[in-house]
């Protein structure tokens, strides 16, 4: 990863902390809450983990503290984090006594866990006591504990780089640690893909690498491919080290042995271990880069490996090592390794996903990353401008940020005042991202319990259905649904940035403001009522009323949810079950004003929708004719020749639309023969054809 220069991290960190006061109030406790969220959303976003969950504790006398964590129940990885927060615009130096300081505080909260007296002198509504409950009680088999410092300062340049790997902290299983500085996160933020590298060193299998074949006749620009052999104990230590991060490419998730095939998996690994490698069809993977020998026939470094067909091979392999205590010696699985340059990977992982899932049924919307709603959505974005108001005279956008990394990206390159320009234009709190797109549907949907799953099983779930939905009714999709979806936004993060500044907030913000706006849903249809989103949409704001009504559902929320029954012991395990979200139904609300004056008539809704479709009927027409005319005649001839090489059927209608394209400019197709036309194209991709006439 490229090193920043100090003028770039000091940037960044003046900005990063405008946006901590942004979120926060000014007292500073409110910015040690937002300095947590604001990290630890960031690693959730970065497939670190699923979800976390707040604690807030500090016995400052005892030398405890602890402010956040997050279980990995299926592979037994407790991770606990300790904030290191400087107020303040001026960036500090984060030393080794600091970074002892924080370990020892984070391993005393550990060690006190297992007292009697310190569990019994807790409040049981606070949010740490869940995580009290389950190291007191051993309710979950914990393997491995991971402390994170998370940091608003920089590391010292003088700690050796092993400061954290030779640490001991005496806790009762196996322990690593990390800091999460400013500089590490200025790294990730402004990478390509706004994520960190992956680095595989290939020399910890053997000394001089791993053997393999190369898998294509030469090595150009677009790809270059190999094949290799990788022992079961390597691939096991891979996924036990970056996890799910492995597995972000992946077309599914790890389905915990549910299905016939991790059944076979497991059965032959524990029973016939050497016969492996002849029953497995092996791992398809990807890489941004490999460093070979001399020889081209030894791989020594892998960097951004991605696992995009295999998931369950490689979860099967380490679960069954974890959990079945099998050794892996005789287990050897095939890879088949691409090397894409980053510029083509979204283009071409896709595909390679596509044709190589054949072991179990994938659906279309399974292959989300690219789908032509993130397109479309991404598309309204960028042309939909706000309405002014007193803060803004010209508006503004909200970028849909359909890529990782691509609101800093965009930036890239650009001199200072071309950045203010830019983030005036498109306001940085005024991005938001596909999972953050999911949280907002999903809650105005009424499923907070499905929401409480966390970022990344929310996202799934809205994908599939959203697919689904896509293939019969397209045209819902416009730019009234992006109005409306901004406006579930706005309604979403002002409880998000408002919940932290009550008197009566203890923690739990992601559950308290899912179920609130879901129980705001729940009210208004009862009644019969619809709230006007393109009011919020117009005003880029709530009504006072309606801000204070939120509030007051958020409250009561709040009380319900730490009622959790004595089975459960964690709130955050009690928010996403059904049972959760039907308790909170049954709550009556008395709001203090006239509600309908921020509602709308149903039947007037109904009309702007019907509007709102047609228009993107329209929309859609003039697109696809344009992307046809925009092809040119030199590629429907190409088409017309593979079809002929292919001895591909086409109709009567087929063949007399594409003599038109090949006359483009001298004629150009209507938009009906256009649709025609993108159609057929399709069909003939999926037979091997490729718009850019190139077989990868």
């Amino acid at each position: 990863m490229t090193k920043k220069e100090p003028s770039d991290l000091k940037l960044h960190y003046q900005q990063f902390m405008q946006d901590i006061f942004a979120t926060a109030d000014a007292e500073e406790n409110f910015h040690d809450a937002a300095f947590v969220d604001t990290m630890c959303g960031f690693l959730e976003d970065q497939g670190f983990f699923e979800d976390f969950n707040n604690a807030g504790f500090r016995k400052n006398q005892q030398g405890i503290r602890i402010d956040a964590w997050t279980l990995d129940r299926d592979n037994g990885i407790l991770t606990l984090f300790i904030a290191d927060f400087k107020p303040g615009l001026t960036l500090n130096t984060l030393t080794e006594t600091e970074i002892e300081k924080c370990f020892r505080r984070l391993e005393k909260f550990v060690s006190s866990c297992s007292k009697s007296n310190f569990i019994n002198e807790l409040d049981e509504s606070i949010p740490v006591y869940s995580l009290v409950y389950l190291l007191y009680h051993k309710t979950v088999d914990i393997r491995k504990m991971k402390l994170v410092i998370l940091s608003n300062s920089v590391l010292s340049h003088r700690l050796s780089e092993d400061i954290l790997s030779k640490r001991s902290g005496n806790l009762s299983c196996p322990a690593s640690y990390e800091v999460w500085d400013m500089g590490r996160h200025l790294a990730v933020a402004s990478s390509l893909d706004g994520k960190e590298d992956i680095l595989i060193d290939c020399t910890e299998v053997s000394e001089h690498g791993i053997p393999c074949l190369p898998g294509s006749s030469s090595n150009t620009n677009d790809y270059c491919a190999y094949l290799l052999i990788l022992p079961g104990s390597f691939i096991a230590g891979l996924y036990e080290k970056y996890l799910e991060r492995l597995l972000e490419q992946n077309v599914r998730t790890f389905l915990q042995f549910r299905g016939k095939i991790n059944k076979g998996i497991r059965n032959t690994i524990v029973n016939e271990p050497h016969m492996f490698f002849a029953y497995n069809n092996g791992l398809t993977a990807t890489a941004e880069e490999v460093t070979v020998d001399s020889t081209g026939t030894r791989i020594l470094a892998i960097k951004n490996l991605q696992i995009v067909n295999g998931g369950q091979t490689t979860a099967s392999i380490y679960t069954a090592q974890k959990d079945n205590r099998v050794q892996l010696n005789e287990v050897y699985v095939q890879m088949k390794l691409t090397v894409i340059p980053p510029d083509q990977i979204e283009e071409v992982v896709p595909r390679i996903s596509e044709y190589a899932n054949t072991q179990n049924k994938v659906n279309a919307a399974d292959f989300f990353s690219n789908h032509p709603f993130h397109l479309r959505i991404q598309e309204i974005s960028r042309k939909l401008v706000t309405p002014a108001s007193k803060d803004n005279l010209r508006g503004s956008y909200w970028y849909y940020e359909r890529t990782r990394g691509q609101y800093n990206n965009a930036m890239a390159g650009l001199k200072q005042s071309q950045k203010h320009k830019f983030i005036a234009t498109y306001p940085k709190n005024q991005m938001f991202t596909k999972t953050d797109l999911a949280k907002f549907v999903m809650s105005w949907e009424m499923r907070p319990n499905e929401v409480s799953l966390g970022a990344q099983k929310c996202f799934a779930r809205f994908a599939s259905e959203t697919g689904e939905t896509w293939e019969k009714r397209d045209l819902e999709y416009n730019d009234l649904y992006f109005k409306e979806l901004i406006a579930k936004a706005i309604l979403f993060r002002f409880l998000d940035r408002e919940i932290m500044k009550q008197e009566w907030y203890g923690g739990y913000k992601a559950n308290i403001v899912t179920y609130s706006i879901a129980k705001l849903r729940q009210y208004l249809q009862e009644r019969g009522l619809t709230i006007d989103l393109i009011k919020i949409w117009n005003e880029q704001g709530v009504s006072m009323e309606m801000k204070t009504f939120l509030l007051q559902i958020a409250k009561m929320v709040d009380n319900e949810i730490k009622m959790t029954p004595l089975a459960t012991m964690n709130v955050t395990e009690w928010c996403k079950k059904t049972d959760c979200w039907e308790s909170i139904r049954k709550i009556r609300l008395s709001p203090n004003y006239d509600i309908k004056i921020d509602c709308m008539e149903p039947a007037s809704l109904d009309e702007k929708r019907k509007q709102a479709r047609n228009t993107q009927k329209t929309v859609k027409g003039i697109n696809n004719q344009v992307y046809v005319v925009k092809q040119g005649a030199p590629y429907w001839i190409k088409l017309v020749s593979w079809i002929e090489d292919n001895k591909y059927p086409v109709t009567e209608l087929e063949s007399s639309v594409l003599s038109i394209a090949c006359q483009i400019p001298r004629k150009v197709p209507t938009e009906g023969q256009s649709k025609t036309l993108i159609a057929l194209e399709k069909k003939a991709e999926n037979e091997g054809f490729y718009r850019n006439n190139k077989n990868i």
